[in-house]
């Protein structure tokens, strides 16, 4: 299956985590933990740059 990327705000990749927590646990449980992971590396990725960008002034 061929991945699909979104640009989606915190608030909105919350939304969307919030809607799928209603529904059964094991429809779910996989896309939303995709969700998380994916969330995580982008959000570590970002403070590495920061502090990269920040140590070097």
């Amino acid at each position: 299956m061929k991945d699909f990327n979104l640009k989606l705000s915190i608030n909105e990749a919350n939304l969307i985590l919030k809607a799928l927590a209603q529904l059964p646990y094991h429809q779910v449980n996989d896309v939303i933990n995709k969700i998380h992971a994916q969330a995580q590396e982008q959000l570590t990725t970002d403070v590495i740059k920061e502090t990269t960008q920040t140590e070097k002034v």
